[in-house]
């Protein structure tokens, strides 16, 4: 972790679009003077309103592990700097961030587990199967394993179940083998050689791409997501004060079942209270506006009493 107080120029500002705004507004109870966190910045856009929203005195405590998020967001919200706090940080190390800035009373955190508009558009970065790329697909680039060399470390069975755990796909141990041949024969370099791989073995089914629960699993495991998001939320709802609030918005089953679950082992504990008994989803008109949100869940919760800190 390390703080971010850069001068240059970027001349691509943020094209994410940010997901159901006036319900994370809501459900985080923002208001002038109030104080946040937001663990994953992205493109800017819920950090923005509520910096907005709580004019003129409120301070955001922004934290992305994605450098070239935290560049963008810097000038795109240059107008807000004396407001908020840049962070390089993963969401599974929130109690350092906090921990480091215990001048600051938080009223409530918020974390977005999509991946923004800007990552998957970045011709370098490997996170979508439409375009030609290096098969890295790390949110951090600094560290750790690119998804090459993930696949390259792992045997066919692991492969097999990496997909199927986390890709929920049911095609998964043939599209392992077709992965493994294609390590043998050293065709295994690009994104486009990868979506090519999956759907030698994988035909398409209704509208879903063949390679869409593949990447989605291999991109989970690079980043570490599902454990991230787990950890993370327990440092939450241990180290925020009584009052402060947490919302979160997931993509896909596996993200929102250890939300739900985090959020009522915490209920049961009576440490949190559920605002939300079943997940909020956008409305009719954001997903015709914006369709990448189709799939968004926000879950959120109110804390008790604060365990640690």
């Amino acid at each position: 972790m390390f703080w971010l107080s850069w001068g240059f120029n970027v001349s691509e500002i943020s094209k994410h679009v940010p997901i159901m705004v006036n319900e994370i507004l809501t459900f985080l109870n923002v208001g002038p003077g109030k104080n946040f966190l937001d663990l994953s910045l992205g493109g800017g856009g819920h950090t923005e309103a509520i910096l907005t929203k709580t004019s003129p005195d409120g301070l955001v405590i922004a934290c992305d592990r994605d450098s070239s998020a935290l560049k963008r967001s810097k000038v795109k919200l240059s107008e807000y700097n004396d407001r908020i706090r840049y962070v390089k940080n993963n969401f599974k190390d929130v109690d350092r961030v906090i921990h480091q800035h215990k001048d600051i009373t938080l009223n409530g955190a918020m974390f977005d587990a999509g991946l923004s508009t800007d990552q998957l558009n970045d011709k370098q970065r490997g996170f979508s199967f439409l375009q030609e790329s290096q098969l890295d697909m790390r949110m951090d680039e600094s560290s750790g394993l690119t998804a090459k060399e993930v696949l390259q470390q792992l045997s066919e069975k692991e492969i097999a179940d990496l997909i199927y755990v986390y890709g929920e796909e049911r095609n998964s141990r043939k599209i392992a083998r077709a992965i493994t041949d294609a390590k043998r024969k050293n065709e295994l370099q690009t994104t486009s050689d990868f979506v090519r791989i999956i759907e030698s073995a994988s035909k398409r089914t209704g509208r879903l791409h063949p390679a869409t629960k593949t990447f989605q699993a291999l991109r989970i495991v690079v980043n570490n997501e599902l454990e991230e998001l787990r950890l993370g939320l327990l440092s939450l709802v241990s180290l925020l004060p009584a009052g402060a609030r947490i919302a979160v918005i997931t993509f896909h089953s596996l993200e929102d079942r250890i939300v739900k679950n985090e959020f009522k082992n915490a209920s049961r504990l009576k440490r949190v209270s559920v605002l939300t008994k079943k997940p909020v989803t956008p409305s009719r008109d954001e997903i015709k506006n914006n369709p990448r949100s189709r799939s968004a869940k926000l879950r959120a919760v109110e804390v008790l009493e604060k365990i640690n800190g």
